[in-house]
């Protein structure tokens, strides 16, 4: 239950670390490392819940909601997902939100 509690914190932290941060290669490594953190604990996360036990998928889930109860604030606009392929797609729609609203301008790649 713990692990998943510090896999969604990261989380939180990264997010918040990469808004305060100003763009630099400092910003780059720790939000980097900080991912590799995330995956690393994802993984062991999946791990645990893949030996077929109730009581420790039930336990992952648990500690899941916990940690996101716990770091994430329903004021922000922004969707957190552990699973980076949903973050990409979250991401994609936002800047596809942007284009399509009038008098927005944003670059393109």
């Amino acid at each position: 239950m713990f692990l998943a509690i510090a896999t969604e914190g990261l989380s939180a932290l990264r997010i918040y670390m990469r808004k305060m941060l100003k763009a630099g290669m400092k910003r780059k490594v720790i939000t980097v490392s900080m991912h590799g953190a995330q995956a690393l604990l994802g993984y062991m996360v999946m791990i645990a819940t893949m030996t077929f036990s109730i009581e420790m998928l039930l336990s992952v889930i648990f500690g899941i909601g916990i940690g996101y109860s716990l770091f994430f604030d329903d004021t922000s606009s922004s969707h957190v997902s552990t699973n980076p392929c949903c973050a990409f797609i979250d991401e994609e729609e936002s800047k596809e939100n942007l284009e399509n609203t009038p008098g927005v301008e944003t670059a393109t790649d």
